[in-house]
């Protein structure tokens, strides 16, 4: 399987492709000439069945790197509170697992910008989005 998904953000001006395996993100706009830094993630993989996973970026305010939100179809879930933890080996801040039934799975990651950051997760029984990802990231 050689699927990729990938996210640009144009609030902070990050991007990212992810595949199975590893999510790369860097700054699409730099004041400076150069490459830019690319920061590495580990996907999650828990699954016999691995796939590339749903990705997002959080947008905290101009003045600081934005987060990292991956989700599996299979509901596992991995955050990072800041795209600079790529750069010492990736460590997540948050893992968890979305509570789905047998013969569920994700089908997609939605930002909602509210009053409160908030995700939502489309679930493949369920026609209407349900808020399975749904937190205060401030």
């Amino acid at each position: 399987n050689n699927s990729f998904t990938g996210n640009v953000d144009t609030k902070s001006q990050f991007c990212l492709i992810a595949s199975i395996e590893t999510c790369f993100v860097w700054r699409y706009a730099q004041l400076l000439p150069g490459p830019p830094t690319c920061y590495i993630f580990p996907c999650p993989s828990r699954f016999s069945e691995p796939q590339a996973p749903f990705s997002a970026l959080v947008s905290y305010n101009v003045s600081r790197e934005p987060g990292l939100m991956l989700l599996t179809p299979y509901g596992e879930i991995r955050f990072w509170d800041s795209v600079g933890l790529g750069l010492t080996g990736g460590e997540a801040t948050h893992d968890s697992l979305l509570d789905l039934s047998s013969d569920e799975s994700v089908t997609d990651l939605v930002y909602a910008e509210v009053s409160a950051q908030c995700f939502f997760s489309g679930v493949s029984l369920n026609p209407l989005p349900a808020p399975n990802v749904c937190s205060d990231f401030n």
